[in-house]
């Protein structure tokens, strides 16, 4: 969701942009010569950006998700080595 919500505000700013030389993105034409509508664009594709990182930051955090370690005293190598140092 962070990814959609930068590409809409990039192409609210760029149609800004440029509006303001007389050019237009063609698939935000349909705005017309309003800024009203961009500045819209914008702050929504902020807030699109916005709550897609909370929601990476948060789902990081969760607890209970417990990373595993690998256990290697009771490798079968390990376990091989154990039994002949206690032979000798």
């Amino acid at each position: 969701m962070t990814k959609i919500g930068l590409y809409i505000a990039f192409f609210g700013v760029g149609s800004m942009i440029l509006n303001s030389f007389g050019y237009e993105f063609k698939l935000l034409m349909w705005m017309g010569e309003g800024y009203g509508i961009r500045i819209g664009i914008i702050a929504l594709g902020l807030i699109l950006a916005f709550i897609g990182y909370m929601y990476v930051d948060k789902k990081a955090e969760t607890p209970g998700v417990v990373e595993q370690k690998a256990n290697t005293t009771n490798t079968p190598e390990s376990t091989e080595e154990t039994e002949s140092s206690e032979k000798e």
